[in-house]
C-alpha cells in the first residue's frame, strides 16, 4: 500500500518572505519570522494579530513558549535575543547577545541560547537574568540548541555535539570535524537527531555511542540552524536541506514525503498538520495525519482543567506532567483549623474598618501576599513562614491585591493615594503606578493575565490597563457605584457589581450584554465552567446568577451572629471566591467577621472560620483566596492580618462513598495531574537571590 502524502490545506501569501515558523501551544496562532527582521503573528487563515520590526537582519529562530504568553527570537548578526508578549509583541526582554538559536524550558520560564563567545546559557524569563552558563567543549562558538521535553536533558551543537543535563553534568560528547546545522529532540527525551552542514543527518539513541542511523541529504549553509523538527507523537522526523522538507520515520531512517521549495517547516501541536515557509512567499499549511497514525484534533480541555490551566498560566501543553506535591502552610499562630497568620507591620484604625487587608497566592501556590489599606506589603513563603521580601508602610500597599504570571507582577489598589501599584513579584520592587482621580475598589487580573479591570466607585467607571502602558486599553462609564469585578473564563466578558445590580459587559464592546437583579453586588465571582455567577450582595445575601441570561438561580440569605455584629447594623459581602471544584464558595463576611465556605449543591454552610483576637472578638474579614488545588483557604482582615484555612477535608464530605481522607480532591486529580511543572520551576526561581 502506498504511504500516503501530505495534502495542502491552505496557502497564504505574505510580504518580505516568511523565513522561520513556530505554532502557538493551542494550535491557533503562527509566530512568523522574516528576512528582513519582522515578527508576526498571523491566525492559520492568514489574519494578522500583529506585526513589528525588530531587527536589521534576518530572524535565525522562532520560538513560542510552552505557556504561550511569550515567543523567543534569534536575530543571528542582528546581534540580538528577543522575548517578546505573543498577545501584542511587546518586547519584555532584549540581550545582545548575537543568539542563532533558542529553545524554551518545558517549564516556558527558561530559555536556552547559544551565546556570543565559547559559551551556552539559560535565560530566565521571569527577571531577564542569565541562571546557568555551559562552558563550550570545542574551538568552535555553540550554533545550535535543543531542550528536551521530557528527561530533562540539553543538546548544544558546536562542531562538536554536547549532551547535558540541567546540573550541566555531561551525559556525551561526540567529536566531528563537520559543523552543525540543527538539533532536536524526540518528544519522549530518549532519542535526538542532529544535522551536519555537510548533509548528514544523524539519529541517536540517548545511551547509545553511534547513531542508529545515518542519512545523507544535500549540503547546507550552515549559518542558519534550525533545520530539524520532531512531530510532536514522535512518528515523523521532518530535515529541511537546500530548500526541500524532507520526511522521515525516525525509527527505520525510512523516507516518507518531500516538500520541495520550502525553507522551513514547523509541527502544529497536535501533529495533524505541518506548517512550511515557501520560496515563493507564502506560509503552507499541509495535513499529515496520514503520515502521524496517532495524530488527532486535540480535544477541549474539561472546564475544570481550562480553568486551572488558565490560572496557572500554563494553556499549551500536550504531554501531561505531574503537579508540584501538597504542602501544609507552615505559618505562627497556627490553631486546629487556621494553618497560621500574617502580621503586617502597620499602626492606626479608622471608624470605616480599620486597616483593610489585600491577599493574593502566587500561581505556584507556595507564597502569600499581603497588603493594608494604609500602606505595608509583603510576600510570605508559606513552606517555612518567612518573609520573601517585606515594605513598610511608607511604601505603598493594598487592600485589593491581584497576581499576574504573564506579567510577572503583583497589582495593588491604593485607595487613599487613588492610584493602582504594580510590583516585580520576585522582589516586592515597584515598576509602574498608573494614577485613576478615583479611590479604586477591586483589581482583577484577566484569566490571561494580559491586563488587569479595575473598578472605580466613586466615578462609576470600569477601567482595563496594564503596566508600562500609559494609557487605559478601554474604559467603560455609566457603571453607578462599581464595586466587585469578575472575568469570565474566557476573558470575553466582565462582570460589575453596581447600585443597580450586576452588570455583565462584552469586553470587546463594552455592551451590557446582560443584567441580574437590583441591589448593590459587591462580591462578584465567575464559575470555573463559565456558566454562573455569584454576588455578594448589600443586603448579606448569596446570590447565583445564570451568566448568559442574569436570570436569578438561587439566593440564599447568611446567618450572623447578632453579638458579632457590632455597632454597625449594615451587613454585606465584599468578597466571593470559587473553588477549583465548581461546587464551593468562600464567602467574606464584612460585619459578622466569619469567612465561610458554602455549597452551592446542597445550599448550605459547609464550614466557618473565625479569626479572633485575644479577647474573643472576630477580626473582620475583607477578602479571600484559594490555593490552586484548592486544599487551603487565605482570607484577610482587618489591622493588617491575614489567615490560612485547612480545607483538604473540603471535597471528601461531598463526594459519596468516600473511604478514605488521604485522597485529595478526588474529581480533581486528571486537572491537576496536567499543570505543568512551570508551578514548581516558577517557585524555584522566585525565591533564588536577587
Amino acid at each position: 500500500m502506498a504511504t500516503p502524502q501530505p495534502s495542502l490545506i491552505s496557502t497564504f501569501p505574505l510580504e518580505g518572505g516568511p523565513h522561520r515558523l513556530s505554532w502557538s501551544p493551542d494550535g491557533t496562532r503562527l509566530a512568523i519570522g522574516f528576512g528582513n527582521g519582522t515578527i508576526a503573528v498571523l491566525t492559520t487563515q492568514g489574519k494578522e494579530v500583529w506585526q513589528r520590526r525588530v531587527s536589521e537582519g534576518a530572524i535565525h529562530c522562532v520560538a513560542w513558549s510552552p505557556l504561550g504568553n511569550r515567543i523567543a527570537l534569534a536575530t543571528g548578526a542582528g546581534r540580538a535575543m528577543l522575548v517578546l508578549s505573543s498577545a501584542t509583541g511587546e518586547e519584555h526582554i532584549r540581550t545582545s547577545e548575537a543568539a542563532y538559536d533558542v529553545s524554551w524550558a518545558p517549564d516556558g520560564l527558561r530559555l536556552l541560547f547559544d551565546a556570543s563567545g565559547y559559551n551556552a546559557k539559560v535565560l530566565g524569563v521571569i527577571d531577564g537574568g542569565i541562571v546557568q552558563e555551559f562552558s563550550a567543549r570545542s574551538d568552535w562558538h555553540p550554533k545550535t540548541v535543543a531542550w528536551a521535553t521530557q528527561g530533562g536533558h540539553l543538546l548544544i551543537g558546536y562542531r562538536d555535539l554536547l549532551v547535558l543535563d540541567e546540573s550541566g553534568t555531561t551525559i556525551k560528547l561526540q567529536k566531528s570535524s563537520s559543523r552543525l546545522a540543527g538539533v532536536t529532540w524526540s518528544p519522549d527525551g530518549k532519542t535526538f537527531s542532529a544535522f551536519r552542514g555537510d548533509g548528514t543527518l544523524e539519529i541517536w539513541a540517548l545511551g547509545d555511542a553511534r547513531p542508529k542511523h545515518q542519512i545523507n541529504l544535500p549540503p547546507v549553509n550552515y549559518d542558519f540552524t534550525n533545520h530539524l523538527r520532531w512531530s510532536p507523537e514522535g512518528s515523523l522526523l521532518a530535515c529541511e536541506a537546500q530548500d526541500c522538507v524532507y520526511l522521515f520515520r525516525p525509527d527505520t531512517a525510512e523516507e516518507v514525503a518531500r516538500l520541495r521549495d520550502n525553507t522551513d517547516m514547523a509541527f502544529s501541536p497536535d501533529g495533524g498538520r505541518l506548517a512550511s515557509a515557501a520560496k515563493d512567499g507564502t506560509v503552507r499549511i499541509w495535513d499529515v495525519t496520514g503520515l502521524c497514525a496517532s495524530a488527532r484534533p486535540a480535544a477541549s480541555a474539561p472546564p475544570i482543567q481550562a480553568y486551572l490551566a488558565r490560572q496557572a498560566a500554563t494553556v499549551g501543553r500536550r504531554s501531561p506532567v505531574a503537579a508540584p506535591a501538597s504542602f501544609v502552610p507552615q505559618l505562627p499562630e497556627a490553631s486546629a483549623s487556621c494553618l497560621g497568620r500574617v502580621r503586617l507591620k502597620i499602626q492606626g484604625d479608622d471608624d470605616d474598618g480599620g486597616n483593610l487587608t489585600g491577599v493574593a497566592i502566587t500561581p505556584d501556590g507556595a507564597q502569600l501576599l499581603v497588603g493594608g489599606k494604609k500602606g505595608g506589603l509583603r510576600c510570605v513563603d508559606l513552606r517555612s513562614g518567612n518573609a520573601v521580601w517585606e515594605f513598610d508602610q511608607d511604601s505603598g500597599g493594598g487592600s485589593d491585591l491581584s497576581v499576574s504570571l504573564q506579567h510577572e507582577c503583583l497589582a495593588c489598589r491604593q485607595w487613599d493615594n487613588k492610584r493602582i501599584s504594580f510590583h516585580r513579584l520576585r522582589t516586592g520592587e515597584v515598576i509602574d503606578r498608573i494614577e485613576v482621580k478615583n479611590n479604586p475598589w477591586a483589581v482583577r487580573w484577566s484569566c490571561n493575565g494580559e491586563v488587569l479591570a479595575a473598578s472605580l466607585r466613586n466615578s462609576n467607571t470600569l477601567i482595563i490597563c496594564k503596566p508600562r502602558s500609559p494609557e487605559f486599553t478601554r474604559r467603560y462609564d455609566g457603571l453607578s457605584g462599581a464595586t466587585g469585578v469578575a472575568w469570565s473564563p474566557d476573558d470575553r466578558s466582565i462582570a460589575v457589581g453596581t447600585r443597580q445590580g450586576l452588570k455583565i459587559l462584552s469586553v470587546e464592546t463594552g455592551v451590557i450584554r446582560s443584567s441580574a437583579g437590583n441591589r448593590q453586588s459587591v462580591g462578584v465571582a465567575w464559575s470555573p465552567d463559565g456558566q454562573r455567577i455569584a454576588s455578594g450582595d448589600e443586603d448579606g445575601v448569596l446570590r447565583l446568577w445564570d451568566a448568559h441570561s442574569g436570570a436569578l438561580e438561587q439566593q440564599w440569605p447568611l446567618r450572623v451572629e447578632e453579638k458579632d455584629m457590632g455597632s454597625s447594623s449594615t451587613f454585606f459581602i465584599p468578597d466571593i471566591a470559587w473553588h477549583p471544584d465548581g461546587r464551593h464558595l468562600a464567602l467574606a463576611l464584612h460585619r459578622g467577621g466569619s469567612v465561610i465556605v458554602w455549597d452551592t449543591v446542597n445550599g448550605a454552610e459547609s464550614s466557618r472560620f473565625d479569626l479572633r483576637e485575644a479577647d474573643g472578638k472576630i477580626v473582620r474579614a475583607w477578602r479571600v483566596a484559594w490555593a490552586l488545588d484548592g486544599s487551603f483557604l487565605v482570607s484577610s482582615h482587618k489591622m493588617g492580618q491575614a489567615a490560612v484555612w485547612d480545607t483538604r477535608e473540603l471535597s471528601m464530605r461531598s463526594l459519596p462513598g468516600a473511604k478514605s481522607s488521604q485522597t485529595l480532591l478526588e474529581p480533581l486529580a486528571p486537572a491537576l495531574s496536567a499543570l505543568p511543572a512551570a508551578l514548581a520551576a516558577m517557585h524555584r526561581l522566585q525565591l533564588d537571590p536577587p
